[in-house]
């Protein structure tokens, strides 16, 4: 971008759709008043009041733009607010996931541990059952 030889705010040299129309135009009725060659008072006074008018139109742009950098603030504030309050819920739902799957865990380990020890306890009691057989019987007193 050009340095001008004074400083301007830089929301007043972003290009718009408005500010393009308002230029146009001012432009526009300056090079009217050129070609038409007429520097009367009445020319003069035309030229001054719509230069009035572009003031005014100018202030009312400045207004509103203001008034959408305020808005599109609060938005962007408001949607970092609900970016932190979606990662809150993300975190209090993964939080339970991982405790199910830490309980899945150990009751598939307890499960496996006392098919083992069921294995174990049949084997003694075959191992029992073997003994008793073998043994000769003894007479009561």
């Amino acid at each position: 971008m050009r340095q001008l030889p004074f400083r301007t705010p830089r929301r007043l040299l972003v290009s718009t759709p408005a500010s393009r129309q308002w230029c146009g135009g001012a432009i526009g009725a300056l090079g009217l008043l050129l070609l038409s060659g007429c520097t009367s008072g009445s020319a003069v006074q035309q030229v001054n009041s719509e230069l009035g008018s572009l003031r005014t139109r100018v202030e009312e742009l400045r207004r509103s733009q203001e008034t959408t950098v305020r808005e599109l603030a609060r938005t962007v504030s408001e949607l970092k607010d609900l970016q932190s309050a979606i990662a809150k819920v993300q975190r209090s739902v993964e939080d339970p996931s991982r405790q199910l799957a830490v309980i899945s865990g150990r009751i598939e380990e307890t499960e496996n541990k006392l098919k083992s020890l069921r294995e174990s306890l049949e084997e003694l009691k075959q191992e029992l059952a073997k003994r008793a057989a073998s043994s000769p019987a003894v007479p009561e007193t």
